[in-house]
This record gives structure tokens, C-alpha cells and sequence, in this order.
């Protein structure tokens, strides 16, 4: 609805008035928060589909993609501009795709056993979406999959917990980076029952 067309409406504008609108690629605390995700993604996971929400230009994706070269990566963005911007820049065959994460078609894409969500929570609203995501995410999750979420140290602990509560994900690790500015929470999908 009129909350979507908002957020891309924003996230479009932003876009154009800046190449690189985070600073992602001028920014020390910027390359240290990505590694700090991509070394989390690595201590629990050795993925053969990835899947990044909220993947804005690229780079946390492509920095993945460099991680686990046997894996099959997919981003998605709100930002058409920003998804353009990250094709370009892609060299590791990622499948890029402009989708509002909460609607997005998952079916174009198989489940996937590394899921990547950061600096996304904050504008899915309430704790009851945040949680709905969450279950969300849990179904695109392979049994035994990874989830990492991080958020601003200052919202992290009720984004992740709002999101990580939907039911069957174990915790697996809590980190902060960027002296404690940035939170990293790990997560493991319920393995399949036989």
C-alpha cells in the first residue's frame, strides 16, 4: 500500500541525489561494519544460495558474493536506481532484483540457507510486521540456515528480537561493530525433522 509507494518514493530520491548515498565506499566504519557482517555469515554458514533484503548499490552483497564464490547470490532493493547502480557494478553473476522486501515474489527464488537483513527493520513498522517478516524470513530459511540481522546498536535489541521470535530460529551469536554502534545478531533455522 501507501506505506511501500512512501518508502520507495523516499529511498528513489535519495538515490538520485547521490552516487553513493550511505557511504558505503568512502566510509572506514562502513567497510568494518560490512566485513563484521561477512565474517558472522562465515562462522556459521557455508551457503550454496544467498539472499541479501535491502541490499541498496551492492556492496554487502557483492562482499558476500566474493566470500562464497560456490554460492548463488541474490539482492533485492526497493531502489530501482540503486538496483541499476548494483548490476553495474556486479562481476560475480548476482541475480538483482527491485522488490519491497515484504511483498517480494520469493517464488523467482529458491529457498535460500544465508539470509542477510540489515538496516531494514526499521521501516517495516510495528513489532507485529517486524514479527510477521520474521516468520517470513524463517519460510525462505533452509532447514539448518543462517539468518543475520543487523541494526543500530541504539534499536538493534528489539528489531532482532522482534524478528528473530518468530519461531524456530536458534540463536547463534550477538555482536557489535563500529565500538559498539552497530549489532549483529545470528540465528539457525530449526533443522528438518526425520
Amino acid at each position: 500500500g501507501g506505506r511501500a509507494l512512501t518508502g520507495r518514493f523516499i529511498f528513489q530520491s535519495r538515490y538520485r541525489l547521490a552516487t553513493d548515498p550511505w557511504d558505503y565506499r568512502t566510509r572506514l566504519d562502513e567497510h568494518r561494519r560490512i566485513q563484521s557482517i561477512v565474517a558472522v555469515a562465515a562462522r556459521h554458514s557455508r551457503p550454496t544460495k544467498i539472499l541479501e533484503l535491502g541490499c541498496a548499490e551492492g556492496e554487502l552483497t557483492r562482499a558476500l558474493a566474493r566470500e562464497f564464490p560456490q554460492a548463488s547470490t541474490v539482492g533485492v532493493d526497493i531502489s530501482a536506481t540503486a538496483i541499476e547502480r548494483a548490476k553495474a557494478q556486479d562481476r560475480y553473476g548476482t541475480a538483482f532484483h527491485v522488490a519491497d522486501a515484504r511483498t517480494w515474489n520469493h517464488d523467482r527464488c529458491e529457498t535460500a540457507d544465508l539470509i542477510v537483513v540489515c538496516a531494514l527493520l526499521y521501516y517495516l513498522g510495528s513489532t507485529r510486521q517486524q514479527r510477521r517478516f520474521g516468520a517470513q524470513l524463517r519460510s525462505w530459511l533452509r532447514p539448518g540456515g543462517v539468518l543475520v540481522l543487523g541494526h543500530g546498536a541504539d534499536r538493534a535489541d528489539d528489531l532482532h528480537e522482534s524478528c528473530g521470535s518468530s519461531g524456530g530460529l536458534i540463536p547463534l551469536e550477538d555482536a557489535s561493530t563500529n565500538r559498539g554502534s552497530y549489532r549483529l545478531a545470528g540465528y539457525r533455522s530449526a533443522p528438518a525433522v526425520h
